[in-house]
């Protein structure tokens, strides 16, 4: 008992009413300090609904932009310009991966313009759902105006694969009708178009002055049958070396005129006429005048011309030369005959493209003067962002009726004036690209 007392003896019994004001004292304190911090926790609580449902739509549309259409583009476009057109998809740079595989091929129109066909090929589970759209872009048109429309159209026969997927609900449609202008039923120029041309370039140094101009003329009408073109240009130019107190000029006037008249009579078959006119120093060539009706079978349909091609040809030529020297065959001026045949098979496909020509000609006064060329261009997409292109040129010369007769000087050599005397020539390249990312 006397323990117990003891204990509460020491036991220290606190001032309520200074504990009271201690109190009051640090809620005071408490309450100026974390002021801001009651505010920030005030703005919390009402906005959470609103960050959650913002939290959940970004959610919503990554997941959305996961499931969106799976496209590769092929042919004439910007892509990156296309990316940031259209963000609706998903860009695949494998065209075995896509959903849609688009390929774009283009081909000249009668007024001078472009005309691209934009097919849509349905893959994996949209497979069988193609499409053809086109798209005409105006001789006038800038480069903005053209990639603007064409980048409309493609969208517009997107939607239809688009409409199956999840991110169709991000996209909104508006209609805005637009005012068509007047356009005059007659058409003065009665479907002609011309053009004309000019350049004029300065190179110069201490011991070499280059001077090179140039002037182009072109027209050409087209309709449903009848297809003219004319292309003519001249290009004279200047050049002067400066060696051992030597000045060594060479002069050079090239004159090329070209035509061609051809008339569809169906599917596959054209008749046709061309005529050339040129003029080449270093094929000591003064004027040649070249006359040549032809005729063209097409094993594709021309109305799959953008596409795919084979047009196989064949004319009679009949050619007067004039030359500026005597040739090895004793000739100033000669006329002769030829005929001439070639192949052409173009072919654009998902893989990638693939061009071969083939020309052959022989002189009818001498089987043994003949000319055979080989071209091949390939462009193949080997796998995913991987793909190779080849250029092949093989030529078998053995008509070169119009070689200078003597020997040719340093000058003549080193000018590339003349040509030499050859059998072949061939050009050969090779290169890869690689895009990934």
């Amino acid at each position: 008992m006397k323990l117990f007392i003891n204990k509460v003896k020491i036991l220290k019994i606190p001032n309520i009413s200074q504990h009271l004001f201690d109190h009051n004292n640090q809620f005071r304190v408490y309450r100026k300090v974390n002021f801001p911090v009651w505010l920030i926790i005030l703005f919390l609580i009402l906005h959470l609904p609103v960050l959650c449902e913002a939290q959940v739509t970004e959610k919503t549309g990554q997941n959305s932009q996961k499931e969106a259409l799976k496209v590769f583009a092929d042919g004439g476009i910007d892509r990156d310009y296309m990316k940031r057109e259209i963000r609706f998809v998903n860009y695949v740079r494998d065209p075995r991966m896509a959903d849609v595989y688009l390929l774009i091929t283009d081909q000249s129109t009668g007024s001078g313009g472009r005309e691209y066909t934009i097919n849509y090929q349905g893959q994996n589970i949209y497979a069988g759902i193609n499409d053809t759209l086109k798209f005409i872009r105006n001789s006038t048109d800038t480069y903005e105006i053209y990639r603007r429309g064409m980048i409309e159209v493609i969208k517009q026969g997107l939607m239809r694969y688009v409409v199956t997927t999840p991110i169709i609900n991000d996209i909104s449609i508006s209609y805005e009708p637009t005012v068509k202008k007047t356009v005059p039923k007659e058409d003065k120029w009665k479907k002609w178009v011309f053009s004309i041309g000019s350049g004029i370039e300065l190179d110069g140094e201490k011991y070499e002055k280059d001077w090179n101009s140039d002037i182009s003329l072109s027209a050409g009408k087209i309709t449903e049958k009848w297809k003219f073109t004319s292309h003519s240009s001249y290009d004279y130019s200047q050049n002067e070396y400066e060696h051992d107190e030597r000045i060594i000029k060479d002069i050079r006037r090239e004159l090329d005129a070209s035509s061609r008249l051809a008339k569809k009579m169906g599917e596959h078959w054209a008749i046709g006429v061309n005529g050339n006119i040129d003029s080449d120093v270093r094929q000591n060539n003064k004027l040649s005048v070249e006359f040549t009706p032809q005729i063209e079978y097409n094993l594709f349909p021309y109305s799959e011309y953008s596409r795919k091609q084979f047009p196989i040809q064949i004319g009679l030529s009949l050619n007067h030369h004039d030359y500026y020297e005597e040739t090895i065959y004793d000739k100033t001026s000669e006329i002769v005959s030829n005929i001439n045949m070639s192949a052409v098979s173009v072919i654009t496909e998902k893989w990638g493209s693939v061009i071969n020509v083939l020309e052959g000609s022989f002189y009818l006064h001498d089987l043994d003067k003949n000319n055979f060329e080989w071209v091949n261009i390939l462009n193949f997409r080997l796998f995913k962002g991987f793909s190779i292109n080849t250029l092949l040129v093989v030529n078998l010369i053995h008509n070169q009726l119009y070689l200078e007769k003597g020997d040719l000087t340093v000058e003549e050599v080193l000018l590339h004036r003349k040509q030499f005397e050859t059998r072949y020539n061939y050009h050969i390249s090779f290169g890869f690209s690689y895009s990934f990312g």
